[in-house]
């Protein structure tokens, strides 16, 4: 089975395992213009005509004024260009962190809560009752070991979870699909991605997970897997953190 099969049948399996969709959902889809939300968005639109459950999907990219105007444009000129020919509807917005915040409070937490806040509001605003992210396997796996070690909790990114009293679902479609596989598939189909510009790339508590599930999988080589089975999704706590 060639890496493409293989990647869409894990992402058609969390679809089914978590029932992530149904017959007449309306889906905003978060783009960033990175490879994971790239491929979501395709294999999403790929699926509409042939998977069992009817839905629409719509995508959302916001500009974050934190990343330098040329730069932001040309992000948004790229993922417009995608998402035309995936033939998808999208909607790009501002993303202001700087305007709302007090300076000593921008960093990554702050980024995130403004940006899954506008996603929200975006949402609201369309009458759209799911939002699709493009977390995979290891974003689940460093975010239990970052609340284990950080926060004291045995808790993850749930795969499905409502929120607002259930008038948002959000859904995690690449949940079941691993980063490596992700980046390999990006280069066989050639898809260009945009590398990300934010300032706080690459100095991170999640980072620094990431690092340290790299050097312990060289002993332990089993330890993605290990982890997230651990995450038994009908028994262990669910907190939404990015």
């Amino acid at each position: 089975m060639s890496l493409s099969k293989r990647v869409k049948k894990k992402f058609s399996s969390a679809i089914i395992k978590y029932n992530l969709i149904e017959n007449n959902d309306k889906i905003l889809v978060a783009v960033s213009g990175g490879k994971d939300s790239l491929i979501m968005l395709k294999f999403l639109a790929e699926a509409r005509e042939n998977f069992f459950k009817k839905y629409d999907i719509i995508a959302l990219h916001l500009k974050n004024e934190l990343i330098e105007n040329s730069k932001r444009e040309e992000i948004a000129k790229y993922v417009k260009k995608f998402c035309e020919e995936q033939a998808v509807k999208l909607i790009i917005d501002e993303l202001p962190v700087k305007t709302e915040s007090k300076k000593d409070k921008i960093g990554c937490f702050w980024c995130s809560w403004i940006r899954r806040k506008k996603i929200f509001e975006t949402a609201e605003k369309y009458n759209i009752s799911k939002v699709a992210l493009g977390h995979h396997k290891d974003d689940i796996i460093e975010t239990l070991l970052l609340n284990l070690f950080y926060h004291g909790k045995f808790a993850t990114m749930p795969v499905k979870l409502q929120i607002f009293d259930g008038k948002i679902t959000i859904i995690r479609p690449m949940a079941l699909i691993e980063e490596k596989e992700i980046e390999k598939l990006v280069k066989g189909l050639e898809i260009k991605t945009v590398k990300c510009a934010c300032p706080f790339d690459g100095n991170t508590k999640r980072e620094y997970i990431k690092n340290l599930i790299n050097n312990l999988e060289k002993e332990f080589k089993n330890i993605r897997v290990s982890l997230f089975n651990s995450t038994n999704y009908e028994k262990i706590e669910k907190i939404y953190l990015n």
